[in-house]
């Protein structure tokens, strides 16, 4: 049972570092999509005053790439307090000494590619529950306790037999002096061996021990539907998790194609700008565009991972995902460095 508890912590411990993980890193990518537009700001800005001493724009164009940068600096500050607060979260559950007393902004660099997902049946569903899930194996280790414990009452619920026996001498007389006097003489005593049977039935047929399997009865009957209605939950929030995971891979998909477009849309706008068919409301306008789709296709990209850790969790698998759990003689089992 121990396992099984070590299990569930280090299943919550592992959840929550990845979680921590994928927060960081969306904090660290959107810190980089708000130093990319800073960049673009400061190149609009620089050539709004040539713009200007040329008589191309008015002040009030140049005074708007002004304060679009000086909003882009606030953005970009927010962007870098709640980058060094995802870190801090991070760090503290890595829990390295080295790594806390280093004040710079430590880079990840995640696989994010999106691999075919293909969804699990019930039936498979079901045998990695029943093998490996440590809320079921909890909960099956309950239901064999109360069945263990109903079945010790059924003996004391039957009578009993005992053996007994007596050995010891005696003398007698229809004259009570003479039979004293006979049993002071030990020639005159007599040898008495004397066996029996004695059978031990519980007090009014043995109502106590039946009312007790009768309560030990429903409390198991409790415990295999608290089985079952877990198992029927961690089978249908697998299925929803994984149609979520379909879901999601498509809209990674459609959110690519979004920042791509805005992309091209902003370098047609700057071609537009460098021959007069365009002004710095508009390209503002396409950079905000592309800055909003690129944090949207990273928001997604995260939930779709944060979604598959959710998943094998679900199904009991998180930590052989992880090769922290170790399948050995159909059986599993934590890494011996984890016992």
């Amino acid at each position: 049972m121990s396992i099984t508890w070590g299990h569930l912590t280090l299943i919550n411990i592992t959840e929550k570092l990845e979680t921590a993980y994928w927060d960081f890193y969306y904090a660290q990518q959107t810190f980089l999509f708000e130093t990319k537009s800073l960049n673009i700001a400061k190149q609009i800005l620089d050539d709004a005053h040539k713009r200007l001493e040329q008589g191309k724009i008015s002040v009030l164009e140049q005074q708007k790439a002004s304060a679009e940068l000086s909003k882009r600096e606030s953005r970009l500050l927010d962007a870098l307090g709640d980058l060094r607060k995802k870190q801090i979260d991070l760090l503290l559950l890595i829990a390295s000494p080295t790594l806390l007393k280093e004040y710079k902004i430590i880079t990840v660099h995640p696989n994010t590619n999106i691999e075919i997902y293909s969804p699990t049946d019930s039936i498979s569903l079901y045998d990695t529950l029943i093998n490996i899930h440590p809320n079921y194996l909890a909960k099956k280790y309950e239901l064999d306790k109360r069945n263990f414990y109903r079945d010790s009452f059924k003996g004391e619920r039957l009578p009993t037999i005992n053996l007994i026996g007596s050995y010891g001498i005696r003398s007698r007389n229809d004259n009570a002096n003479e039979a004293v006097s006979k049993f002071k003489s030990k020639k005159d005593r007599q040898s008495v061996l004397s066996g029996g049977v004695e059978i031990e039935i519980p007090l009014f047929t043995g109502y106590r021990e039946k009312y007790i399997m009768e309560s030990e009865n429903l409390l198991i009957r409790a415990s295999e539907i608290r089985l079952k209605l877990m198992t029927h939950y961690l089978i249908e929030n697998s299925f929803i998790l994984q149609k979520r995971i379909i879901d999601l891979a498509k809209q990674i998909i459609y959110e690519k194609k979004s920042v791509e477009y805005h992309k091209k849309e902003l370098q047609e706008e700057f071609i537009k700008l460098n021959v007069g068919k365009s002004n710095l409301n508009i390209i503002f306008e396409k950079e905000e565009d592309l800055r909003v789709a690129q944090k949207k296709e990273l928001e997604i990209i995260c939930q779709f991972h944060l979604h598959l850790i959710q998943l094998e969790k679900s199904k009991g698998s998180l930590l052989l995902k992880n090769k922290l759990e170790t399948y050995k003689d159909n059986s599993f089992s934590l890494r011996n460095d984890l016992l």
